[in-house]
């Protein structure tokens, strides 16, 4: 039973203005500029209710702000303190499992819906393991029963900071406390030894044996590897899976070049994602390869949006580097 002090807790808190979610964002220190603008580069009428941005259930991440959504009707409070609970990777991997069998309408729908789970799982985990602070949008619909499907009536900007308390890894169940920040520091990633937590196919030291190589070798740089595995945080960036933990206690993906550099792709930032190896193998090897890349220039396109992803339109004939 919900004691009345923490009812009315909760119903300080309760959104009763009508705030565009541009404005919150734009608030929260995140940049808005490319709301104007389509993935075209076209001018947008109403920047506001560009769909690319608008229906988001998180923003910033990076350099930026992290910015999260969450319904009001989800917070509880436990001795005194406010905390939203919730395993976003986990909704991710349901929300497309529970449109396999359907239309590709409602596949495409799923997927959007799917990517906008896994990105708010994503910063939860960056926020994790850099012990930083998000700004928290709360929400709440039109209606006395509300549904998370249902589209917000009420939006309001939290003034407080909010801090991840916990994130448990092999399950992706997470605690966000309000105003609270964590006491212990033992969890998290230091930004002077990232690659001491995640790790990449080119992190593990060669074997002893001496092996001849024919071939072109291409150099991948260290630096780009190393931002785009900070970047995923441990977390495959098609599926959203966990990476394993290896012997030495680190969290392994595989970085790959969606552009391949035998095609001239770039060495940079916004052509690297961070996977897991079964999907480094299916984005190499699958039936349905072109479809996997078109699906993670998306995931990049969106990250990147001024970068020039429409160099990635390939012959069926070509073939990943990387």
């Amino acid at each position: 039973m919900i004691r009345m002090e923490d009812k009315d807790l909760l119903e300080s808190l309760r959104p009763t203005s009508h705030d565009r979610i541009i404005d919150l964002v734009e608030r929260s220190g995140i940049n808005v500029s490319d709301w104007g603008i389509t993935k075209n580069g076209k001018k947008v009428k109403e920047p506001a209710s560009n769909p690319a941005y608008c229906s988001e259930w998180s923003f910033g991440g990076d350099k930026e702000p992290i910015l999260l959504c969450v319904w009001h009707k989800n917070l509880q409070v436990i001795r005194g303190q406010v905390i939203f609970e919730d395993n976003l990777r986990q909704r991710a991997l349901d929300i497309q499992q529970a449109a396999e069998n359907k239309d590709s309408s409602t596949k495409a729908t799923a997927t959007l819906q799917a990517g906008r789970a896994a990105n708010f799982n994503k910063l939860i985990l960056a926020a994790f393991n850099k012990t930083e602070p998000v700004r928290v949008v709360l929400l709440r619909a039109n209606s006395e029963i509300e549904s998370n499907d249902e589209p917000p009536k009420y939006r309001e900007l939290d003034s407080e900071n909010w801090y991840v308390h916990d994130y448990q890894f092999a399950t992706g169940v997470f605690r966000l406390v309000r105003s609270v920040p964590p006491k212990s520091k033992d969890h998290s990633v230091t930004n002077d030894s990232p690659l001491e937590k995640f790790v990449d196919q080119f992190s593990i030291p060669d074997l002893p044996e001496k092996r001849t190589a024919t071939g072109t070798v291409y150099i991948r740089s260290p630096e780009v590897r190393k931002s785009v595995l900070i970047r995923a945080s441990g977390v495959c960036e098609f599926c959203g899976q966990p990476g394993f933990k290896t012997a030495a206690g680190t969290i392994y993906l595989e970085t790959h070049h969606v552009i391949a550099l035998a095609e001239d792709g770039p060495d940079v930032e916004w052509n690297v994602v961070a996977i897991c190896p079964n999907d480094h193998r299916r984005a190499h090897h699958a039936e349905n390869r072109e479809e996997v890349r078109t699906q993670l220039l998306a995931i990049l396109a969106k990250q990147y949006p001024n970068q020039p992803f429409c160099k990635a339109d390939f012959s069926d004939s070509a073939q990943s580097s990387s």
